[in-house]
């Protein structure tokens, strides 16, 4: 079984109230053609997938905490950046290592904490190839638009992912079909359709753990 992960948007574990980031990058510390590098990494064109190697450049971020910002052991961060999943603590990233967790790469990041003139430097930037529309199998998947105000609730199925992302309103997810592409045994994967996923093995460790920052979502049921 699992689970969708998403990052906390409640105030009272995150500190801040705009449902969206607890630090943000501190482009004043980096030159222009250190920018341009992360855009061109990050921004520029479509997203990392299972297709392309892990990239291998030497890359570091530094972020600072917003003002009512509770430190948790994964947080989100401002601007986005193309497969960034998380920022994530020494302590969680060793728990989540020691499970089978797919292809991804740490950059080390710095968090500048300006009320208490520090710095804090456990926390690296997670970073995930995307798994692709090669491990859907879209006969079985099923999708959903509405269900909010007077819009009626209404199933779709598509042949392809090209149908689908071209459909609109654009269709969210309701029963992800995994097929014989996709490896199983995986606790953590990030897909293009759906997101992040976890396994109920790797939640019940972080529970038991005590981390903090994330939700559990099981709104999106998972299939072979």
């Amino acid at each position: 079984m699992y689970f969708k992960l998403k990052l906390s948007s409640d105030p009272k574990i995150i500190g801040v109230r705009n449902g969206i980031y607890q630090v943000e990058l501190m482009e004043k510390v980096f030159t222009k053609e250190y920018l341009k590098k992360l855009d061109a990494y990050f921004h520029t064109g479509s997203s990392w997938t299972l297709k392309d190697a892990l990239p291998d450049f030497s890359i570091y971020f530094q972020f600072k905490k917003l003002k009512l910002t509770k430190e948790t052991n994964f947080m989100s961060f401002c601007p986005h950046f193309n497969n960034c999943l998380f920022l994530i603590d020494d302590r969680s990233l060793k728990l989540l290592e020691s499970f089978n967790i797919q292809s991804h790469q740490l950059y080390p990041s710095i968090i500048s904490d300006p009320i208490n003139s520090a710095e804090i430097h456990s926390y690296k930037m997670f970073f995930a190839l995307m798994q692709d529309y090669d491990i859907v199998d879209f006969s079985k998947s099923v999708f959903y638009t509405g269900g909010y105000g007077n819009v009626a609730l209404t199933d779709h199925q598509f042949s392809n992912g090209e149908e689908m992302r071209n459909f609109r309103p654009f269709p969210q997810i309701k029963v992800l079909a995994l097929n014989n592409e996709f490896d199983p045994k995986l606790d953590l994967f990030y897909s293009r359709v759906g997101g992040v996923f976890i396994s109920a093995k790797l939640r019940s460790a972080l529970e038991e753990n005590g981390v903090t920052g994330l939700e559990f979502d099981n709104s999106v049921e998972v299939i072979f």
